[in-house]
C-alpha cells in the first residue's frame, strides 16, 4: 500500500500568486516562537503565506498535510515519522518499528517516545502541520502539547487551522512561547489588492474600496469576484448590489454560467476527486462523460482561467482544488450534471486500488455510504498488508467500519484477530475467535476457514497451553490452504512449537530444514524457518547448536523482514545472555531494545530483565538500577499493565542475589501457588514463578523451604511435560541449595553432578555465576567440577554491594560526569544522534549507550529527553 507522498508537499508558489510581504514578515518576527498558530476561516490564504515564508528560510522544514483519516492515531505517527524523515534520512524499517510500538503504549508514554525520536532525528527545523482542524482525536491532541512542552526548542511548530485547536494555547501565551495570525492579520491590504488586479489583469481599481468593504477581505471571494469580471461588468455589479461577496455558493453560481458549457460538466466532475492527475481524469471522463475531453487542454484552462487549483508536488503531476471551491463545486453537481455521482466516486476508488492506494479508496465509497464495497476492499487488499508487517493500517481500514458490520464478514473477524494477535490481547482474542466460529459457518471460502483454524491453533496453544489440540487444528488449516507467506510462515512457526512441546523435536527440525531448501533465501517462509528453529533448539536446551543458527540467521536475515531481524536480535541476546562469558552479552541486548515494536513486547521488555540481570550479576549496581528504573517506565507506558509482573519479578530477582531477604520473602509469599501454564516459561530470560521458587528456597524457613521444593517439582513438571529443557540447569541448582539447607549432602552432591553433565551439553555459564553469588558454599567439597566451570565457582566472587539511594532533587549530579560523559551531553544538546556522536567522537554506538546509561544513572533521569530538560533547567552552570 502506498504512503501519499504528496501529503509532505507544501503548496507550490506560481507566478500568479501574489507575494504576501506583510505575512512574511509577521512571521520572521516571531521565528522563535516555538509555536506559530494561523488560524483563520477557508480562503484567507493561510497555507500559501506560510508556504511563501518558508521559501526564505535557511532551516530545514518538514510539512504534513493533515486528513481525516489520520485521526487514527497510529497513521498519523507514520506520517509524521515520515515527515520528520525529511530533515534527516531515515531509515524506513526504523520508522516502522517506532509507529508499531506505539501500539500498546498510553498515550502519554507514546508522546515521550515521540520526544524522544525528535531529539534523536530532528535538528534545528520548523515542523508544518496544515488542515490541523481535522484532527478530532485527543490522543492527538496530547501528543502534539507534549511536544511544545518538553521538545528541546530548537524545533518549532507552525499549526495552520481553520479554528482553534483544543491545545494549551493559554499557557504558551502567558510564557511568550506563542505567535497567532488571525483573519486579522491575513486580510488583503490595499497594496496587495492592487497587485492581485495587475496579475490577474484585471479592472477592478474603479470598485477597489467597494470590493475591499464588501468582501472583508477574503482572498478567495476576491478572487472569484475577478473571475465574473472577466465574464462582463455586468456580472460584477450584480455581485456588488447583493451584498453577497463573502457567499461562495452565491459567487460560484454567478460564475458557472459564464463558462463554456463543455468546460463546466468537467469541472464539476472532477471536483469529486480529492486529488487527481492526468491519467485519472482520463478515465473519468471517457465512462462518464458524453463529450469527449482533452484532459491536457482542461487541465490548462483551469489555470487560465485560474480556478483554486493546487499543485500537490514539484513536477505538476497531481493537483487538486481549493478545499473550500471543491466542496462549492460539489453542491452544484445536482443543479448542473448529468453524470451518476455514485458511480463516478466508485470509479474514483476503484483506480486509486488499482493503483496501489488503500487508504483513499475505502475513503471514496465510504463517502457514498458503500460499506460491502468498503468491507469488499479491506478484504481483497488485507493480507498483502499482513505480509508486509503493517498490521497498524488494516486496524486503522476496520476503525471505519461499524462493528456490526465486521462482526458479520468472516474475514473481517479474521483482520480483527490477527490485529488482536499483535496486541498480544489473548483474552479479547478469545472473544473474537468464538463469534468468528459461529460466522465462519456462513458461506466462508477455504482461505478464510484455513486462516480460521490457524488462529484456533495459536489460540490453543498460547493461552490454553494444548500442543495437541493446537497441532491438530494448524495441520487442519494447512489442508485446506498452504501459501509461502505470513500465514503459511507463522502457521509452521506454531506446528513447530507443538511438535517439540509433544517430544517430537527431530521431526520439527526436519520439518524447518524442509522448508528452508524449498524457499529462496529472501523469501519469508525460508527466514522464519530459522526464527523457529531456534525456539525450538532453545526448548530442547540445545544451546550451542541454537547459537551456531542464530550466527547464521543474522547473516541472512539484514535488510528483509523487520520483526524477523527483531526476533534474531532477541534470540541472539537470551542465547548470550545463558552463555554469559559471550563478549558479545551487553551489546546483544542493547541492540535488541533498539527494536521496540518489531518483537513481541513480552520478548523486548525480557531484554530489559536480562539486562538488569546481566549488570546485577557483573556487580554494576549503578547500571543494573537505571536499566530497572527505564524497565518499571516501559511496563507502566504499556496499556493495561501487561507485564508489571514481570518488573515485579525481575526487581525481586535482583534483591534475591543482593540477599535482601525480607522484600523478596515478602512477594514470594503472597501467592502459594505456581499459576501458570506450561506456554508461561517458553524461552524466557526472567520467569516468575521460578523466581518466586528461588527465593522460598533460599531464604525461607523450614516450612517454606519445603514448599519451595514442592513448587520446584511442580515447575519441573510442568515444563518437561512439554519437553522445555531451557531451566534444566537452575532447576538443578536449586534442587541442590535446598538439600544443601536440608543438610542432606548426598542429595546435594547428586543434582550437582545431573547439573555438571546438562553443562556438558548446553556449555551454559550464566546459572552457575548466579549461585556462586548466592550460595558460594554450595559447591564446596565438590569434585569433578567441568574444567570451562571450576574459574567461576572458585572465583568465589564479592559480595554484591546495596543499591544505592537516589534523591529526586540532587542537583550537582553533573559534577559526577567525566569529561567524556559531559562531551556526550553537550553533544545531545546539540541536536545530534547517537551515531553521529560516535562518528565524532570516534567511538562505537554501543560505547555511546553505555556511556548514556551511566548519565541518566549519574543525572537521575530516565531518558534522553528528561536529560536535555535538566541541562535547560540548570543552563550554562550545568558544565
Amino acid at each position: 500500500m502506498s504512503i501519499l507522498k504528496t501529503r509532505f508537499h507544501k503548496p507550490t508558489i506560481t507566478s500568479n500568486i501574489i507575494p504576501r510581504n506583510r505575512i512574511v514578515d509577521l512571521l520572521n518576527q516571531n521565528s522563535e516562537k516555538s509555536l506559530i498558530l494561523v488560524s483563520a476561516p477557508a480562503g484567507y490564504g493561510k497555507s500559501t503565506a506560510v508556504s511563501q515564508w518558508l521559501e526564505l528560510q535557511e532551516k530545514p522544514y518538514a510539512w504534513l498535510s493533515v486528513d481525516h483519516i489520520f485521526n487514527n492515531f497510529t497513521v498519523f505517527l507514520e506520517y509524521f515519522a515520515l515527515a520528520i524523515s525529511s530533515f534527516r534520512s531515515l531509515d524506513e524499517k526504523k520508522i516502522q518499528d517506532f509507529v508499531e510500538s506505539s501500539s500498546v503504549l498510553s498515550p502519554h508514554a507514546i508522546a515521550e517516545k515521540v520526544c524522544n525520536y525528535l531529539s534523536e532525528n530532528m535538528g534545528p527545523g520548523i515542523m508544518v502541520l496544515d488542515d490541523y482542524h481535522k484532527i478530532q482525536n485527543p490522543d492527538i491532541h496530547e501528543l502534539i502539547n507534549y511536544l511544545l512542552n518538553f521538545c528541546p526548542i530548537t524545533k518549532q511548530l507552525i499549526v495552520i487551522t481553520r479554528f482553534d485547536p483544543p491545545l494549551k494555547l493559554n499557557q504558551h501565551r502567558l510564557y511568550g512561547r506563542l505567535a497567532e495570525l488571525r483573519i486579522a492579520d491575513l486580510i488583503i491590504d490595499s497594496q496587495e489588492f492592487e497587485n492581485l488586479i495587475k496579475y490577474n489583469e484585471s479592472e477592478l481599481s474603479e470598485n477597489s474600496s467597494l470590493v475591499l468593504e464588501k468582501s472583508e477581505g477574503w482572498i478567495l471571494g476576491i478572487s472569484m469576484l475577478l473571475q465574473i469580471n472577466s465574464t462582463g461588468k455586468q456580472n460584477l455589479e450584480n455581485v456588488l448590489a447583493a451584498n453577497m461577496l463573502t457567499d461562495m455558493d452565491f459567487l460560484l453560481g454567478e460564475y458557472l454560467p459564464q463558462l463554456p458549457e463543455s468546460f463546466t460538466e468537467p469541472l464539476l466532475l472532477a471536483s469529486i476527486c480529492e486529488r487527481f492527475n492526468e491519467e485519472l481524469l482520463e478515465g473519468l471522463f471517457q465512462t462518464h462523460l458524453t463529450q469527449k475531453v482533452d484532459v491536457q487542454e482542461f487541465i490548462a484552462k483551469l489555470k487560465e482561467y485560474n480556478l483554486f487549483l493546487i499543485a500537490e508536488d514539484n513536477v505538476n503531476e497531481w493537483f487538486r482544488f481549493h478545499h473550500l471551491f471543491s466542496r462549492v463545486l460539489r453542491r452544484q453537481q445536482k443543479k448542473l450534471t448529468s453524470f451518476n455521482t455514485d458511480n463516478a466516486l466508485l470509479y474514483v476508488s476503484e483506480w486509486f486500488a488499482s493503483n496501489g492506494y488503500i487508504d483513499e479508496a475505502i475513503s471514496y465509497v465510504l463517502r457514498k455510504g458503500d460499506l460491502e464495497t468498503a468491507s469488499a476492499l479491506v478484504t481483497q487488499h488485507r493480507r498483502e498488508v499482513f505480509n508486509r508487517g503493517q498490521w497498524w493500517r488494516v486496524k486503522a481500514w476496520l476503525d471505519q467500519l461499524p462493528d456490526n458490520l465486521i462482526k458479520t464478514k468472516p474475514s473481517l473477524l479474521i483482520a480483527y484477530v490477527w490485529v488482536l494477535e499483535n496486541y498480544w490481547n489473548l483474552p479479547e482474542t478469545h472473544q473474537a475467535l468464538f463469534l468468528l466460529g459461529h460466522v465462519i459457518k456462513k458461506g466462508a471460502n477455504d482461505l478464510d476457514i484455513s486462516e480460521y483454524y490457524f488462529h484456533l491453533s495459536f489460540h490453543t496453544l498460547f493461552f490454553h497451553s494444548s500442543p495437541d489440540k493446537a497441532l491438530k487444528y494448524a495441520e487442519k488449516s494447512k489442508a485446506l490452504f498452504d501459501d509461502g507467506e505470513m500465514l503459511g510462515a507463522r502457521r509452521e512457526m506454531v506446528m513447530a512449537f507443538c511438535m517439540q512441546m509433544l517430544g517430537k523435536g527431530k521431526e520439527a527440525i526436519e520439518m524447518l530444514e524442509a522448508t528452508e531448501k524449498a524457499y529462496d533465501p529472501r523469501e519469508v517462509m525460508h527466514l522464519r524457518s530459522y526464527s523457529s528453529r531456534l525456539f525450538v533448539l532453545l526448548l530442547s536446551g540445545e544451546f550451542v547448536e541454537a547459537k551456531n543458527v542464530s550466527q547464521r540467521f543474522n547473516y541472512i536475515v539484514q535488510n528483509s523482514f523487520r520483526y524477523l531481524e527483531a526476533w534474531n536480535i532477541y534470540l541472539t541476546a537470551n542465547i548470550d545472555f545463558q552463555n554469559f562469558d559471550s563478549p558479545e552479552v551487553v551489546d546483544s541486548l542493547l541492540n535488541a531494545r533498539d527494536y521496540e515494536g518489531a518483537m513481541d513486547w513480552r520478548a523486548y521488555v525480557d531484554c530489559y530483565a536480562g539486562l538488569c540481570l546481566y549488570y546485577i550479576i557483573s556487580n554494576n549496581v549503578d547500571a543494573a538500577l537505571e536499566t530497572l528504573k527505564n524497565m518499571e517506565t516501559k511496563q507502566q507506558q504499556i496499556k493495561g499493565g501487561l507485564f508489571s509482573k514481570n518488573f515485579i519479578s525481575t526487581q525481586m530477582r535482583i534483591n534475591w542475589l543482593l540477599g535482601e531477604e525480607q522484600k523478596a520473602l515478602d512477594w514470594a509469599n503472597e501467592k502459594l501457588e505456581l499459576e501458570m501454564n506450561a506456554v508461561d516459561p517458553f524461552v524466557t530470560i526472567e520467569v516468575p514463578p521460578l523466581t518466586r521458587i528461588r527465593i522460598l528456597i533460599t531464604f525461607g524457613n523450614s516450612e517454606q523451604l519445603q514448599h519451595g521444593l514442592n513448587l520446584l517439582d511442580s515447575f519441573e513438571k510442568l515444563v518437561h511435560s512439554v519437553y522445555n529443557s531451557y531451566n534444566d540447569i537452575d532447576i538443578l541448582l536449586l534442587k541442590a541449595l535446598a538439600w544443601k539447607r536440608l543438610k542432606d549432602e548426598d542429595r546435594v552432591n547428586t543434582f550437582l553432578k545431573k547439573a555438571f553433565d546438562v553443562y556438558d551439553i548446553q556449555r551454559i555459564t550464566r546459572p552457575f555465576r548466579e549461585f556462586t553469588i548466592l550460595a558460594p558454599n554450595l559447591f564446596d567439597g565438590v569434585e569433578n567440577i567441568p574444567l570451562n566451570l571450576q574459574h567461576i565457582i572458585s572465583a568465589k566472587p564479592k559480595k554484591i554491594q546495596k543499591l544505592q539511594v537516589f534523591s529526586k532533587n540532587r542537583v550537582n549530579d553533573h559534577e559526577e560526569l567525566t569529561r567524556r560523559e559531559q562531551e556526550i551531553v553537550k553533544l545531545i544538546c546539540s541536536g545530534l544522534r547517537n551515531k553521529e556522536i560516535a562518528d565524532q567522537l570516534h567511538i562505537s554506538t554501543t560505547t555511546v549507550k553505555s556511556h548514556l546509561t551511566n548519565i541518566y544513572a549519574k543525572l537521575n533521569v530516565s531518558n534522553r529527553t528528561s536529560m536535555i530538560r535538566m541541562v535547560q533547567n540548570i543552563g550554562q552552570d550545568f558544565f
